[in-house]
């Protein structure tokens, strides 16, 4: 469930706390986030705006069919662009970010959440090298399992905008198909990672924990090697009542 509380501010309150300096999160105008709206739309981060300066103005509300329907066509870029002005409910407001159409799928796909797509720097330091699947494939300790779930959704580098929209689409649903839930992240290598929260504070909960995991991780290759927790430890974590409880608290605290 998503929060009773105004989502425009929450979700401007999410990016701000996305694009606080000290989290080492994005720089300047990288990044994005999403969150629900009224009648099947949603809020997207402006083009180019400034996480960490957002407030309601930083927001365009798109309406997510639209340009779920605009990738079915695979047009050219002027045609994607004339899409995402399109798919504003107010014509005169700013240019939707350019990851609006995956923001627009994972609506689409997941219902009302709460995206946050950041560029991490330890994150983006294994996304852009030779085992950045694994941050997908590997769990390292109980609490990475319980907030960030058993796996997650993985791509090699797909050109951002539409490109990235239609494989994440793909991806997402074979996810679910695969094991019966929507994931919690979606790493893009070479990019950066979209985290998935059922309220502000889950989403930007999840993209810190990944954070966390991606420095213990390059730490623990500085003395000696990552040795992740074995498949059936994984799968007893996940599916312990004890856990699934605390799970439950923190994606609605």
């Amino acid at each position: 469930m998503v929060s009773d509380a105004d989502p425009v501010a929450e979700l401007a309150g999410l990016c701000r706390a996305l694009g606080d300096p000290a989290a080492g999160l994005v720089v300047a105008g990288e990044g994005n986030a999403s969150g629900p709206g009224p009648d099947g739309t949603i809020h997207v981060t402006a083009s180019g705006s400034r996480l960490a300066e957002a407030d309601e103005r930083s927001l365009v509300r798109i309406r997510p069919d639209a340009l779920v329907a605009a990738l079915d066509r695979d047009g050219s870029d002027e045609e994607w662009l004339t899409a995402l002005l399109a798919s504003r409910v107010d014509d005169t407001a700013a240019r939707p970010t350019v990851e609006a159409g995956l923001h627009a799928v994972v609506a689409a796909a997941m219902g009302p959440v709460y995206v946050a797509h950041t560029h991490p720097v330890h994150v983006l330091a294994l996304l852009c090298g030779e085992r950045g699947a694994e941050l997908a494939t590997q769990r390292l300790y109980p609490d990475h399992v319980v907030m960030l779930g058993e796996t997650a959704c993985w791509l090699p580098y797909v050109d951002p905008g539409q490109e990235l929209a239609r494989a994440a689409g793909v991806e997402l649903h074979r996810f679910r198909a695969s094991t019966g839930r929507w994931p919690r992240l979606l790493f893009a290598g070479h990019h950066g990672v979209f985290a998935f929260g059922a309220t502000p504070r889950q989403a930007l909960d999840t993209t810190i924990m990944t954070e966390k995991i991606a420095r213990i991780t390059i730490a623990a290759a500085s003395i000696g090697g990552v040795t992740p927790l074995a498949p059936s430890e994984v799968e007893r974590i996940g599916s312990r009542e004890d856990e699934a409880y605390r799970r439950r608290l923190l994606s609605t605290s």
